[in-house]
């Protein structure tokens, strides 16, 4: 399933930030660590925005603007064109977009390294071997984090709009009293679900249905065998 749903879902991705990069120029521009209005973007993998630039990055010249707009020399908007008080988190946003996207190719290397080590083998009682189960229990939580880092780009890129454009945040926001209490409740009730679900997990194999051997068919015991 990872194998055809990964490949499928970075062309999705693809479509979705260029519609981000026509829809909501501001929230790319901090996806991307973008701080200066230029033609032919480079994309920049990894690096932490800081001080209206993004250091320690990999730019691959030229390639932000062609993912974005189709076009090599597309202008792609910084983020020192924007007021301050309509920009997202630039940082929270760059990391979320960097981890989500590392996520993905991660999982789909990891789909690769599973279907090229069962072919090798040739068998059809082949397990992987210790460093690929290792790294398959790994990928439930890199794909955990992939989604998560998703979220996050979404609601951390459209601060500080509602409506981009249109509905701030901080209009948005209901004054209705007691949601404080409410939030402590549902926050109370997950923790203690969570806490009975990893207890649950971890007495499992110890605590676990016990199966009672098979009885054997009448009239199929062996005479002087007890």
């Amino acid at each position: 399933m990872a194998a055809v749903s990964i490949p499928l879902q970075i062309v999705a991705g693809d479509f979705a930030a260029r519609r981000v990069a026509e829809l909501q120029p501001v929230k790319f521009a901090a996806m991307e660590g973008q701080y200066g209005t230029e033609r032919g973007a480079p994309l920049r993998i990894g690096g932490i925005p800081m001080d209206g630039e993004t250091r320690f990055a990999i730019e691959i010249p030229r390639l932000l603007s062609y993912l974005g707009y189709r076009d090599f020399d597309a202008e792609v908007l910084g983020l020192n064109d924007v007021p301050e008080d309509e920009r997202p988190n630039e940082l929270l946003t760059h990391l979320s977009f960097q981890v989500m996207v590392g996520g993905g190719f991660a999982l789909l290397f990891l789909a690769g390294w599973y279907w090229v080590a069962s072919w090798r083998r040739r068998r059809e009682a082949w397990l992987p071997g210790r460093a690929l189960t290792w790294a398959l229990v790994a990928g439930g939580f890199v794909s955990f984090a992939a989604l998560q880092t998703g979220w996050f780009v979404t609601e951390f890129g459209r601060q500080p709009w509602v409506v981009y454009g249109y509905l701030r945040t901080s209009e948005g926001v209901t004054e209705q009293d007691g949601i404080l209490g409410f939030f402590i409740l549902f926050t109370a009730l997950y923790v203690v679900i969570s806490i009975a679900l990893v207890t649950a997990l971890l007495r499992w194999p110890h605590n676990g249905p016990k199966r009672e051997p098979a009885a054997r068919p009448a009239g199929s015991e062996v005479p002087g065998v007890a």
